[in-house]
C-alpha cells in the first residue's frame, strides 16, 4: 500500500531538450570485455561505467515513419524511446502513418477515497490459489503492491481491474459520437451512443465517503450500452445487471423488428456490440468476471510504454474533433496532437475460454494508475486482429474529487481495415444522484432519457479537466 500512495506523488520531470545523457552501465562480472590491442581485461564484481550512447529528444518531439529508424539511438525522458514502441504501435507507424507527440510522465489522478478504502481494507483481501477467487474484499482496490516476484501477479492485476478499474467509479455517464472508419474510404457512419454505469456495491466515493450498498446487495453493477442516433438504430443495445459471484449477466436487448426488448442468454458478455469492432468485454479491455477465462493469464513483460494518460478532452474552449483525429489522410483513423507519455507497465496475456472469438488477448496494465492503457486481440490461428486503446484524461469528479477517465475509444480491426474512433461528448464521474431506478431495461426504450442535453439537464455538465 506504501508503494501504491507513494506512486501517486511521484513527478518526473521533464528533461533539458536535445541533452546528450550518460548512461551507467552494469558489468556482467562472468563477462570479459577486451580493451585495445594490449587486450586488457576488465572483470569487477559490480563495475560501472559511463556510455554516453544516445540522444535525449524533448518534449513535442514527434515519433513517424521517416525517423522511426532512429529510436533505438534516442531516449526520452530517461528511457529508450525505441524500446517503449510495442510491436504494434510500430506496425501503425511503418505501415498505417501513426505519429506520436511525445510529452513528459506525470501521475494520473487517484480519488483520496478510493485511496483510504485501499489502505484501509487492500489488507484482508485474499487470493486462493485452487479457485482463483478473491475473499475479503470491501471496497477501493484488491490488491495495490504489485510485486514480479509474487506468483499470484497476473491474477491479482485481473482482479484489481475487475474491482478497481479507474473507469469503473461508483456512476459514470457517457455519451459518446462513434464513428466507422474505413482505410480507403474514410469516415462511413456515425452513431451517438450511450453508456451509463452505476455500481451498487463496493461504493467508495458517495456522500458520506464510506462503503455503501444500494439495494439487496445481490447486484454488482447495472450497465447500460445502446444507441441514441440516429433513428433506424435507436434503443437497440443491451442493459446489463453484473454480479460479481461468478454468475453470468442478466442481459435485455431492444429488438427494433418487434419494437420490444427482450431477454437475452448469460453468454452476451462475448458477443459483437451491434455496429463497433468490439466484443462486449473489450469494454476498458477486460471486462468479464475473471475465472470466465478458464486458463490463468501470464505476466509477458514489465516494460515502459508510450500512452496518453493526459489527453486533451473533447469540449473545452476552442475543442474541433478534426485538430485531434486525422479525418483527411489514409486511414483516416490516426490520433493526432494529443501527448503521449511514458508509463510503466505489466503486459499481460488472458486467454478466453473457446467460445470467444479471440485466442488471445495482451494487456498493458499501468503500474502507478492501476489501469489498462490499452490492448491487443487475436484470432484463433494467433494473428493480429484488433487493437482497443483507452486514452485517459483528467476530471473533477462530481463528488468534488480528482480523478482520471477515457477521453475516447480508439479501436483498430486490422484484418478488415476498419476502425471505430469516439470522443466522449459527455462524461460525468461520481455523481452520487444517479439512483437505481435511472438504469434498467425499461431504459432501452427511452433512448431520449440519455442525451447529452438531457444527462446534463438532469445531473450537471461533464467534469472533464480543460
Amino acid at each position: 500500500m506504501k508503494e501504491f500512495k507513494e506512486s501517486i506523488k511521484v513527478h518526473v520531470e521533464t528533461v533539458a531538450p536535445e541533452k546528450k545523457v550518460k548512461v551507467k552501465r552494469r558489468i556482467n562480472p562472468m563477462r570479459f570485455i577486451c580493451v585495445g590491442a594490449a587486450g586488457v581485461l576488465l572483470v569487477g564484481l559490480g563495475l560501472e561505467m559511463s556510455v554516453a550512447y544516445a540522444e535525449e529528444v524533448s518534449m513535442g518531439y514527434i515519433i513517424n515513419r521517416a525517423n522511426l529508424s532512429k529510436a533505438n539511438q534516442q531516449t526520452f525522458d530517461g528511457h529508450n524511446l525505441g524500446a517503449m514502441i510495442t510491436p504494434v504501435q510500430r506496425k501503425m507507424i511503418t505501415e498505417l502513418n501513426l505519429t506520436i507527440k511525445l510529452a513528459p510522465t506525470k501521475p494520473m489522478a487517484v480519488p483520496p477515497s478510493y485511496l483510504a478504502m485501499t489502505e484501509k481494507y487492500s489488507k484482508n483481501v485474499k487470493y486462493d490459489k485452487a479457485t482463483r477467487r478473491i475473499s475479503g474484499y470491501v471496497a477501493g482496490l484488491p490488491f495495490p503492491d504489485l510485486s514480479e516476484a509474487d506468483p499470484d501477479l497476473a491474477n491479482k492485476i485481473i482482479w484489481n481491474q475487475f474491482y478497481g478499474n479507474a473507469l469503473n467509479t461508483d456512476t459514470y455517464l457517457v455519451t459518446t459520437e462513434i464513428m466507422t472508419i474505413d482505410a480507403v474510404k474514410g469516415m462511413e457512419r456515425s452513431v451517438i451512443l450511450t453508456n451509463p454505469m452505476l455500481k451498487l456495491k463496493h461504493r467508495y466515493s458517495v456522500e458520506p465517503v464510506a462503503p455503501k450498498v444500494v439495494g439487496d446487495g445481490e447486484i454488482y453493477r447495472k450497465v447500460l450500452m445502446f444507441n441514441l442516433a440516429p433513428q433506424d438504430v435507436a434503443g437497440t443495445g443491451a442493459y446489463i445487471q453484473r454480479y460479481d459471484d461468478g454468475r453470468v449477466d442478466d442481459s435485455w436487448a431492444y429488438i427494433k423488428s418487434v419494437r420490444r426488448v427482450r431477454r437475452m442468454s448469460g453468454g452476451t458478455w462475448m458477443d459483437p456490440v451491434p455496429g463497433l469492432a468490439i466484443v462486449n468485454d473489450d469494454t476498458s479491455c477486460y471486462d468479464s468476471f475473471p475465472t470466465w477465462y478458464p486458463t490463468p493469464p501470464k505476466v509477458v513483460a514489465k516494460q515502459w510504454v508510450l500512452a496518453i494518460g493526459h489527453g486533451v478532452p473533447p469540449g473545452g474552449a476552442g475543442y474541433k474533433m478534426e485538430n485531434y483525429i486525422d479525418l483527411k489522410n489514409p486511414p483516416y483513423w490516426n490520433l493526432i496532437n494529443q501527448p503521449w507519455e511514458p508509463r510503466e507497465v505489466f503486459v499481460v496475456d488472458t486467454f478466453p475460454p473457446e467460445a470467444h472469438p479471440y485466442s488471445r488477448r495482451r494487456i498493458y496494465y499501468d503500474i502507478q494508475a492501476k489501469v489498462i492503457l490499452y490492448c491487443e486481440m487475436y484470432n484463433k490461428k494467433g494473428e493480429l486482429w484488433k487493437m482497443f486503446a483507452l486514452p485517459f484524461a483528467e476530471h473533477l469528479m462530481a463528488d468534488g474529487q480528482p480523478g482520471s477517465g477515457g477521453l475516447a475509444i480508439w479501436v483498430v480491426d486490422f484484418q478488415f481495415m476498419r476502425a471505430n474512433y469516439g470522443p466522449i461528448t459527455y462524461g460525468r464521474l461520481n455523481d452520487p444522484k444517479v439512483e437505481p431506478g435511472d438504469l434498467s431495461s425499461d431504459s432501452l426504450s427511452h433512448p431520449e432519457r440519455f442525451t447529452a442535453e438531457e444527462l446534463t439537464k438532469r445531473f450537471g455538465p461533464s467534469t472533464f479537466k480543460h
